[in-house]
Parts: structure tokens; C-alpha cells; sequence
């Protein structure tokens, strides 16, 4: 028996310092993981949200232009009005 209690003692120790260190590394990692990401999302959408007329006033302006050369490239023959530019016009024959 006087034999048994100080190896249940010294095992108690080894198992209490084994789990203080597995403790230890998992709030490490943890922490890392809460910070980066509690942190790392949050603020690029409050910069949004503070600049979300800016952002919807250039998608707009982008979509607006892109409409343009997209309608301006297909029209543009019958844009200028004039046809007799064009070779094989009408007003040649």
C-alpha cells in the first residue's frame, strides 16, 4: 500500500500535466482560429457597409457603360446615318 500511493500520486501528476499542456496547445490553436476568422470577416463588410452607395454607384456606372459599347458596337454601321460611306451602297448603283 505505501507503495501504491506515490505511483497513483506521481500518475495523477503526470495525467493533470499532460492535460494542462494539451490545453495549453488546443487555446493556441483555438485563439488563432477565432481571431482570424472572428475578426477577419467582420471588418471587410463594415468597410462595405460604410461605402455601399460608392459600390453600387460604380456597378452601376460599369453596367451602364458596358450596355453602351455593347448597343454602340451593334448599331454602329446604322449610327453614323450616312450609307454612302459603305462600298455596295444603294445610292452607287
Amino acid at each position: 500500500m505505501k507503495r501504491l500511493d506515490p505511483q497513483a500520486h506521481s500518475l495523477y501528476l503526470a495525467l493533470t500535466r499532460l492535460l494542462d499542456l494539451k490545453q495549453k496547445h488546443s487555446m493556441g490553436y483555438v485563439s488563432k482560429y477565432v481571431f482570424g476568422i472572428g475578426l477577419g470577416n467582420p471588418i471587410p463588410l463594415i468597410a462595405m457597409a460604410f461605402t455601399l452607395s460608392e459600390i453600387s454607384n460604380a456597378a452601376s456606372d460599369a453596367l451602364s457603360a458596358a450596355k453602351r459599347q455593347l448597343c454602340g458596337l451593334r448599331r454602329r454601321p446604322e449610327a453614323d446615318g450616312d450609307s454612302s460611306d459603305i462600298p455596295g451602297s444603294e445610292e452607287e448603283l
